[in-house]
């Protein structure tokens, strides 16, 4: 399986953390946002979690023979930080 981990505006999110169950793993994405882990095919689900980022979770159907890239966005949050709209 492999993945882009990205923002809503589709910035990568290094660092993230990517929780398979099913697969009974974890692994990290790397600076520019991709993460991989050699899996047998199946039906994952996907947790998705980075500071000072929301986090996701996806069920993913997981098929040896397409090449396919996993695309999972989460959503951008600032501890401590807001905004003001006139």
């Amino acid at each position: 399986m492999k993945g882009i981990i990205t923002d809503t505006h589709g910035n990568p999110v290094p660092g993230a953390n990517i929780n398979i169950k099913s697969g009974g793993t974890a692994v990290y994405s790397g600076p520019d946002g991709y993460f991989w882990k050699l899996l047998p095919p199946g039906v994952y689900k996907v947790s998705v979690t980075a500071p000072e980022y929301g986090s996701t979770t996806k069920v993913i159907i997981y098929m040896l023979r397409f090449e396919t890239l996993i695309s999972l966005k989460i959503l951008l949050w600032q501890i401590g930080k807001v905004y003001t709209f006139c």
